[in-house]
């Protein structure tokens, strides 16, 4: 990873913290962290990122959560288009071939099942 900064696009702040602590030892400075695509885009843009860390929910049958993931998956590729070789890394809570398969077809780079963080 180049000396460069990462961006932190996740819903819940104790996840932030838990990938931030992950993160640092790899010498990879948080240096923004929002919780949906319209913070995100403005720190994009201002700090050029090496890394984007999106936070996907489970999938389920709840239309709020389906319908975050799909406004989560399309700004990863404005933010791609935004920041030239941009690295993305998807954490779910659901190792779901579906919701793994979409995110890859939208542009990211590793997806990571983790546990519940609450």
């Amino acid at each position: 990873m180049p000396d460069n900064a990462s961006a932190l696009l996740v819903a819940l702040p104790d996840r932030r913290r838990r990938i931030a602590e992950v993160l640092a030892p790899q010498g990879v400075e948080v240096t923004g962290e929002a919780a949906g695509p319209e913070t995100a885009l403005r720190l994009l843009d201002e700090r050029a990122p090496a890394l984007l860390v999106v936070e996907l929910g489970a999938e389920t049958d709840d239309p709020d959560v389906l319908l975050r993931n799909e406004l989560l998956l399309e700004f990863v590729g404005d933010a791609r288009d935004r920041v030239e070789g941009l690295r993305v890394i998807a954490v779910a809570e659901s190792g779901n071939s579906g919701l793994a398969a979409d995110a890859l077809t939208h542009g990211v780079d590793a997806y990571v099942v983790v546990p519940d963080a609450r």
